[in-house]
């Protein structure tokens, strides 16, 4: 499977606009095993646990109830941290902020930076999901690329909240402290970053996925569904490692890494954490889950 770098961002990096849903897509043998693995993992030093939820920033009504994992351990911490603060990203000037980094000075525009046959199936694109390259041609193309995404899961009628967002819900409703690994502004660095200096083929790749977005999203909520970490490796991590390495880099390798030290700070705290992170950090050889289990970690999959 080829997952595009901007549908990776979209499902398990961050969440801006209340974006993406999904529709029905698990099936019924999955959701009516009677014990089943999750997407959340206990992770001990034998004194001290901290709890990490894989999420999924789009999901659909078929969805819920989350697996049991995620209120159990929402219920045994005393503080829930996300990967930023999805509260602000909601707010006028946070978007105001957002469109405004992620797009070109005044008479310049994506147009200018793609080739004649891109910018043509671009413009197509654009004309079947009732938009108009016009009023998007001054998006940088990270920004352009993920409205794309946004137009193609409203055209098939998806849309929803997600783990992340339930869980926001929750804690505000609960009065439970909160928390984040990176401010809303660090969010909005990637995104501005992306595809500069290689316009073309992230528009011409994006433009390929659209087509594929039901198809990606039917095997990543699967495995995410089941804690399948090889799984979610085969459908999701590897080819987006394979096929952009240095957005990989940025989006999860590094922010990774950013995001370790934090995890390991909450050890020596007398309060138990839940920590919800896109799910792709979770998995994998950079992944926190194997990066905490090589510091000696104790890790233990919820059921």
């Amino acid at each position: 499977m080829r997952c595009s770098k901007l549908f990776i961002w979209k499902l398990f990096a961050g969440r801006f606009f209340g974006w993406l849903a999904g529709a029905v897509f698990l099936s019924q043998g999955v959701l009516s095993a009677s014990v089943q693995a999750s997407p959340v993992w206990k992770v001990s030093n034998g004194t001290e646990t901290v709890y990490l939820g894989g999420t999924i920033h789009v999901l659909a009504e078929s969805d819920y109830p989350l697996p049991g994992s995620f209120q159990q351990a929402y219920s045994n911490s005393e503080v829930v941290f996300f990967e930023t603060d999805i509260e602000v990203q909601s707010k006028p000037e946070f978007a105001q902020k957002l469109v405004a980094l992620t797009s070109y000075p005044d008479g310049q525009g994506i147009d200018s930076r793609l080739s004649s046959d891109t910018l043509q199936k671009l413009n197509d694109y654009l004309q079947s999901r009732g938009a108009s390259l016009q009023a998007l041609r001054r998006f940088r193309p990270g920004m352009l690329a993920m409205v794309m995404t946004n137009l193609e899961l409203q055209y098939q009628g998806m849309s929803g909240d997600g783990v992340d967002q339930f869980y926001t819900n929750t804690a505000i409703q609960d009065g439970k402290p909160r928390g984040q690994l990176e401010t809303p502004e660090e969010q909005i660095k990637f995104i501005a970053s992306m595809g500069q200096g290689s316009e073309d083929d992230l528009i011409d790749y994006a433009l390929q996925d659209m087509y594929k977005m039901r198809e990606d999203m039917l095997a990543i909520k699967s495995a995410w569904r089941e804690g399948d970490r090889q799984g979610l490796r085969e459908v999701a991590l590897e080819p987006f490692r394979e096929n952009s390495p240095e957005v990989f880099n940025t989006l999860i390798v590094e922010r990774n890494n950013n995001w370790l030290p934090q995890i390991e700070q909450m050890f020596v705290t007398p309060a138990d954490e839940l920590v919800l992170v896109g799910v792709l950090h979770l998995v994998g050889k950079e992944g926190l889950l194997q990066q905490l289990e090589k510091k000696g970690y104790s890790v233990t999959q919820l059921n």
